[in-house]
């Protein structure tokens, strides 16, 4: 079985391709990209990329981001929790009371803005269920 031919094209036409900028191709060579073949100033040494390579390694990355922004959204109730309480129990004075609900509905403002923003890049996180039991200790002061 013959090997597959892959495309070999120049920064400009594999920018063009993926619609990303010229820019970003650039940064993504000086950050390891590899090339097949690193060109030199003047006499037409142009810089060439793999297309198929460099597709598959960009696809590679954006599901690895998806998988980080979703094990975040896991973990972000518990940790925002664990911040707020930490702030409830540093504070002092007469009014310590009534700053654990505003400190809980400032959690879940929080909480939900966040999660929000990561739903427009990662479809299907889930909407906040289930509240931090340091949140609903706070929340009965």
């Amino acid at each position: 079985m013959p090997a597959p031919v892959h495309t070999v094209v120049t920064i400009v036409e594999a920018a063009a391709a993926l619609g990303i900028d010229v820019r970003t191709v650039s940064r993504d060579i000086a950050a390891g990209l590899p090339v097949v073949r690193k060109g030199r100033r003047g006499r037409g040494g142009a810089t060439l990329i793999d297309l198929e390579l460099y597709r598959a390694q960009r696809e590679r990355a954006a599901t690895n981001a998806d998988l980080t922004l979703r094990t975040l959204a896991a973990e972000l109730p518990e940790l925002l929790a664990a911040a707020v309480d930490e702030t409830f129990r540093e504070a002092c004075g007469p009014h310590k009371r009534a700053l654990a609900g505003e400190l809980a509905g400032a959690w879940y403002r929080c909480t939900t803005a966040i999660l929000d923003r990561i739903r427009r890049d990662v479809p299907g996180i889930p909407e906040l269920d289930t509240i931090p039991e340091l949140i609903s200790r706070l929340r009965h002061i």
